[in-house]
């Protein structure tokens, strides 16, 4: 694989594959995350839910404190 300047074209072939094949990976690990994922609905209904406990939490232990 040597041209005829006397340079060694396995670097570009290997730079070249390099890239290839870190795309595929990207795309496959992106696909999979995406299907994982939860609609943004579900995910805001789920934080404030969560919130809703941490407040009334909170709030019972400033009750607490008070008496």
């Amino acid at each position: 694989m040597r041209n005829s300047n006397g340079g060694d074209a396995s670097l570009l072939l290997g730079l070249v594959l390099g890239i290839v094949v870190g795309a595929a990976v990207v795309m496959i690990i992106n696909a999979a995350l995406e299907e994982d994922k939860p609609s943004l609905p579900v995910a805001q209904s789920s934080l404030e839910s969560k919130a809703d406990d941490i407040r009334a939490r909170i709030q019972g232990a400033a009750e607490g404190a008070k008496a």
